[in-house]
């Protein structure tokens, strides 16, 4: 019998502390989800607080607050914009920190076609040719998707090369689901040529070509070229007619709709340490020196205010 009651009470003890167990939702987009899964397991194994992450579009994680009040702790974006321009915009985050960034590239194999004598002044000629096959991503679906049609369209301007644009969209093959599906694609030889992140080219292993500082998005100092070109918002409905071609940045916000403030501002004050630098710098990541935060810098969490910048937004 005292055998039992022993043994009833450590199972009591266990239902209890699993059942209390400190959790949060966190969404990001499907581009941090290698790096994530490492993220997550280095802040419990700190913390023991468990990350239960969703990977997501940028955008239909923000019409999943704004629209349909799903609960979220914390919220990382792809497209820091869409923060800016949503989610504080509509009031549903004062503030918003871009803590790294990403650039487009063109990706191929070792066995594509023309890849021995592709480069970045003949790129644009070759992928048009009759007997390559290009990929995009899911056009407006995704940070990425959108972001490979501005490039095309950077491209456009930078090479002075007429509906460029439109001949590529033209003999494109499209995967709508994720930007994951046109790397598989290329991986599995359905096509020999993408627009993608430079990341995805470090984590699954293919071959990319560095583009030009003009088109690659990645450099704040052609910003104002970046901002000639735009994509209609044609899918996120968020409100946004356009969207501008802006410079790449990652961001972090904790959204009005968290009921565990002071967890979630442990896991972005982690977010900003050197050690997840460290982790996004393997998979390709540019980690910012000092993050820059837009928005309400007075309703900044006093935490988190030493870690980051104030900047305009831009």
């Amino acid at each position: 019998m005292k055998k039992l009651l022993i043994l009833v009470g450590l199972l009591f003890v266990f239902s209890i502390s699993a059942y209390a167990q400190q959790y949060l939702k966190v969404l990001i987009p499907k581009s941090l989800e290698k790096s994530f899964s490492i993220i997550a397991k280095d802040f419990y194994d700190k913390h023991r607080i468990k990350i239960n992450y969703e990977s997501n579009c940028s955008g239909k994680a923000a019409k999943l607050i704004h629209d349909y009040g799903k609960i979220i702790d914390v919220i990382v974006s792809a497209d820091y914009s869409i923060i800016d321009n949503v989610l504080m915009k509509k009031g549903f985050a004062d503030w918003n920190i871009k803590f790294a960034k990403n650039e487009m590239v063109l990706g191929y194999r070792t066995d594509s076609k023309f890849a021995n004598k592709i480069n970045k002044n003949n790129w644009y000629e070759i992928v048009l040719k009759p007997n390559v096959k290009f990929g995009l991503s899911a056009a407006t679906d995704e940070p990425c998707g959108y972001r490979s049609l501005m490039v095309l369209k950077l491209a456009e301007l930078f090479y002075n090369k007429k509906d460029f644009y439109q001949h590529v969209i033209n003999k494109a093959t499209f995967e709508r689901k994720s930007d994951l599906d046109i790397v598989k694609d290329l991986l599995y030889k359905k096509v020999d040529y993408i627009i993608s992140y430079k990341t995805y080219a470090n984590e699954y292993n293919f071959n990319y070509l560095k583009l030009p500082k003009e088109i690659n998005l990645f450099s704040s100092r052609y910003g104002s070229f970046y901002k000639k070109v735009r994509i209609k918002d044609q899918t996120y409905e968020l409100g946004i007619k356009e969207i501008p071609a802006t410079c790449i940045f990652y961001s972090v916000t904790i959204p009005q709709t968290t009921q565990k403030r002071n967890l979630a501002v442990k896991f972005v004050k982690y977010l900003l340490s050197n050690e997840v630098a460290s982790i996004l710098e393997k998979h390709g990541f540019f980690v910012l020196c000092e993050p820059e935060v837009t928005g309400n810098i007075e309703r900044l969490d006093n935490e988190l205010k030493p870690l980051v910048k104030y900047c305009v937004r831009y």
